[in-house]
């Protein structure tokens, strides 16, 4: 009798599972996830924005990270640069309640000609659990400030808020060049 109670319990949870994953999968299990605010601004490799981000010789053009609760260590140091003092970064950190927000810090270098900021595209998807994916767009930076006039390379480097009552614990950054975008661009972890 015990067997029997235990072979319908286990059948209906594999059926359970699998009618979650058809529809939807993590969609269904995992809260959904809204952009809330985007800050970016665009500076000289040399003026490192962010401690442990792009600088003058790194390698890949690209770094990514979640910030999914406050850091122990300074993220961004204390300097000013292109007008832009890195205390409007912090304050996005201090200024967010990571019970139902989180950030996503991206950097992107880029020759000057090249320049761009990078921006949500659309709302980000479970692909896992707590595994996220984020679409994101490149759109062409305009003017710059004089004093990045004549830089042969600019690093991008881009904050977003999200909304969500569930914390993401890994994912990727999808790139897509142009709000309508076609193809993925770059792939990038984080």
């Amino acid at each position: 009798m015990k067997r029997r109670n235990f072979l319908y319990a286990g059948g209906a949870l594999v059926c359970g599972a699998g009618i979650a994953n058809a529809a939807g999968g993590w969609n269904l299990i995992q809260s959904s996830v809204e952009a809330d605010y985007a800050f970016g601004t665009l500076n000289r490799p040399s003026d490192r924005l962010v401690a442990t981000g792009l600088g003058p010789n790194d390698n890949p053009p690209y770094y990514a990270r979640l910030i999914t609760k406050p850091p122990e260590q300074q993220l961004f140091p204390n300097i000013s640069t292109n007008g832009l003092d890195t205390k409007s970064l912090r304050d996005m950190v201090a200024e967010t309640d990571f019970e139902r927000s989180y950030l996503l810090l991206i950097q992107a270098r880029m020759k000057f000609q090249d320049r761009f900021g990078i921006y949500p595209q659309s709302e980000p998807q479970w692909v896992g659990w707590r595994t996220l994916s984020i679409p994101l767009y490149t759109e062409n930076w305009g003017t710059v400030q004089p004093n990045l006039q004549g830089a042969n390379e600019l690093v991008s480097t881009n904050m977003i808020r999200f909304k969500s009552e569930t914390t993401p614990q890994s994912g990727h950054a999808l790139l897509y060049e142009g709000l309508t975008g076609g193809s993925v661009q770059e792939r990038i972890s984080i």
